[in-house]
């Protein structure tokens, strides 16, 4: 925990919160607060804030939280994952990792090689979810906490994207696709002639994830009709859960590069 990250309802009139569970347990044996120690913390999704610890028992800790506005804010995440629904084990794996790679939002969605099953897991609930993915915002150091839709079908949620980004790819394990920032770059500058072949950092990112395997035929012509920019890491197959964090890793990297790597200005493909 590189942050205490709480929501503006769990504290009363005087700003104390009292913690129990995991956050607690982390206050009293990991970090070993006594009453009068300060806490980085923060506003789920509002602002950076203090944490003055009061009590410190065996089963709760209870915090004082106050604005803390001369704490700059991290930069806005603006990547985005549409990621084809996992099998439960492997979602509980990813969801705390996507908000330290900056994410915004997910979407997690049916796929022709998902499971119908999958969709009764009790982690889609957002009472068991939402603590998971406080949990990475947690560790990331920041309070942004992701958005997430869930949406059995894959063809409705691409016609219910935003128009916003700066590009949008697609995730396949193929030999043809290099995993290059000139990919990204070009789409970028499809999308937005503006730029002179420059991608629009301003502007979101999307990427789509699919199932070990990848995305059906069908799916990938589908996708390739909204726009998106075929991606791969190559042709070995990875899980799930390590497909994404490398992909979101190297799509961030990528999406940042522009501004650092004059190689990567490219012009769109024609």
């Amino acid at each position: 925990m590189n942050r205490l990250v709480i929501w503006r309802e769990e504290c009363d009139a005087q700003g104390q919160v009292t913690l129990t569970g995991r956050r607690a347990e982390h206050i009293r044996t990991i970090l070993k607060c006594t009453p009068g120690d300060t806490l980085r913390a923060g506003f789920a999704n509002e602002c950076m804030a203090v944490g003055t610890v009061l009590e410190v028992g065996m089963e709760t800790c209870v915090v004082n939280v106050r604005e803390a506005p001369d704490e700059p804010m991290p930069p806005p995440p603006r990547m985005d994952v549409l990621l084809a629904l996992p099998r439960p084990r492997f979602l509980e794996r990813i969801l705390p990792q996507l908000p330290p790679l900056g994410v915004r939002n997910i979407y997690l969605c049916g796929a022709d090689r998902v499971e119908k099953s999958f969709f009764g897991s009790q982690l889609l609930k957002r009472e068991n979810y939402l603590p998971v993915l406080v949990e990475g915002v947690e560790q990331s150091g920041g309070v942004h906490v992701p958005g997430l839709r869930v949406e059995r079908n894959l063809r409705r949620l691409l016609g219910d994207l935003p128009q916003d980004y700066a590009c949008k790819l697609l995730a396949h394990p193929e030999t043809e696709v290099a995993p290059t920032p000139s990919h990204v770059i070009a789409s970028g500058a499809k999308q937005h002639p503006s730029t002179g072949g420059k991608l629009n950092v301003a502007a979101p990112l999307l990427v789509a994830i699919g199932c070990e395997g990848g995305w059906t035929e069908r799916e990938r012509a589908w996708m390739d009709e909204a726009g998106f920019a075929r991606f791969s890491l190559g042709e070995r197959i990875l899980r799930t859960d390590t497909a994404s964090v490398a992909i979101l890793a190297v799509a961030g990297w990528m999406a940042n590069a522009p501004q650092t790597m004059p190689f990567c200005h490219i012009s769109p493909p024609p």
